[in-house]
């Protein structure tokens, strides 16, 4: 018996991630602002979205696997945190709050997105 005999009926409220397209992870790159901040791989955002069209069908291919296994490669789970000032005094550590950049950006906002698209399909109560 497998995990696909309990599988059997369809079920319209749970959530299923349809696969990422390269398109659609080159559409997601060049919708991001051009900073020069880069994560600890060292990868700004402008050499990234220079590159996407050659990169965007290994990064697909890496994002579907990664869903279809629920494991996520280590390197793209690492967030390089800096402190973004907010307001007032320069010298008070109060006034900066932590921002995290993400080698992974593009994975998250295609499962946003995707997540996103079942909330809206879905009838909540």
């Amino acid at each position: 018996m497998t995990y696909k005999d309990y599988l059997s009926c369809n079920y319209p409220d749970s959530i299923c991630f349809r696969p990422t397209t390269p398109n659609e992870v080159v559409l997601t790159a060049k919708s991001f602002k051009i900073r020069n901040n880069y994560g600890f791989d060292e990868i700004s955002t402008t050499l990234m979205k220079s590159v996407i069209t050659l990169i965007s069908y290994p990064l697909s291919k890496i994002m579907n696997l990664s869903l279809s296994i629920g494991i996520v490669p280590g390197n793209m789970k690492i967030a390089k945190v800096i402190p973004l000032f907010e307001s007032d005094d320069h010298q008070l550590y109060t006034n900066y709050r932590p921002v995290s950049i993400i080698p992974s950006l593009i994975f998250r906002n295609q499962l946003f997105t995707e997540t996103e698209n079942f909330e809206h399909k879905s009838i909540w109560f």
